[in-house]
């Protein structure tokens, strides 16, 4: 278990930075664009920016209050779902402990996985996005691509040549896992001593 403060810490971690497309006429809330880390989700993936995300999204012409109240979804989303990777999913997860402090004081591993499950995030809206316009258009062309951006790939021979998103977002979970639940060194070996 963990507290909504030890989440939003997480959540307030990252931010998008600055809307630089002037034809783009709604107001970002200051809370999306700067992190309390000074990270950006487009450090995690390039493609990850709030251009790419308000063409994405289903409603064309997206007012600022609908798309501010989408980002903050999205983000609480993707701070959750981190957090189930890293703690709820891990076999020495315990409901009676609560992971609060654990999250605050080591904000930087669990940023290092929201990161990365929000650019996996909104890479998949890139992908599904029903709207019509030339961005949606240049997506569901580029869908290999961008396929290719969240799994990665391989050759025949099994050996990573593009590391996805996937990828870089289990490195993560794996990594923070073994910090917050270091498993005991066990030897099996009777003749060892």
């Amino acid at each position: 278990m963990y507290s909504e403060t030890s989440i939003l810490s997480l959540i307030q971690s990252v931010g998008f930075g600055e809307l630089t497309d002037e034809l783009i006429e709604i107001t970002i809330d200051a809370s999306h664009k700067v992190g309390t880390s000074a990270r950006t989700f487009k450090g995690f993936h390039k493609l990850v920016t709030l251009e790419n995300l308000y063409a994405t999204v289903d409603v064309v012409d997206m007012n600022s209050q609908d798309f501010n109240n989408y980002l903050t979804q999205l983000k609480s989303d993707s701070a959750r779902s981190a957090l189930n990777k890293i703690l709820n999913q891990h076999k020495l997860y315990q409901d009676s402990l609560d992971y609060s402090d654990t999250i605050i004081t080591k904000l930087q591993l669990f940023t290092e996985v929201y990161g990365y499950q929000l650019a996996y995030d909104a890479l998949e809206q890139m992908m599904v996005t029903k709207r019509e316009n030339i961005e949606s258009r240049n997506a569901k062309l580029a869908s290999a691509s961008l396929k290719m951006e969240l799994e990665g790939a391989v050759n025949d021979n099994g050996k990573v040549i593009v590391k996805g998103l996937e990828r870089r977002l289990l490195t993560a979970v794996n990594a923070a896992s073994k910090i917050v639940f270091p498993e005991p060194l066990i030897v099996d070996d009777a003749n060892a001593w």
